[in-house]
């Protein structure tokens, strides 16, 4: 979502709350219902383009400094003494 790329996840859990309408729900049990999805979110760029736009209202409700930016966080690895 943060990029704009449209989302098929579970409608279990807290992804609802998460995704609000900028995603495309499924049964994470029934593998049908998944490859369904996966094949609707594909081929409708409506439905896309949908996903896109309320994606932009979420994003705000989650954001945090190293997500505000886009870019990953690195931080060196730290090395116990030998």
């Amino acid at each position: 979502m943060l990029l704009g790329t449209p989302v098929v996840t579970s409608r279990a859990s807290s992804m609802p709350e998460i995704a609000g309408d900028a995603a495309v729900y499924v049964d994470p049990y029934d593998v049908d219902d998944i490859a369904d999805a996966i094949k609707t979110i594909t081929a409708d760029s409506g439905l896309r383009t949908n996903c896109r736009g309320a994606a932009g209202p979420r994003r705000s409700c989650f954001r945090s400094p190293a997500i505000a930016s886009a870019s990953p966080v690195v931080r060196p690895a730290r090395v116990a003494p030998i």
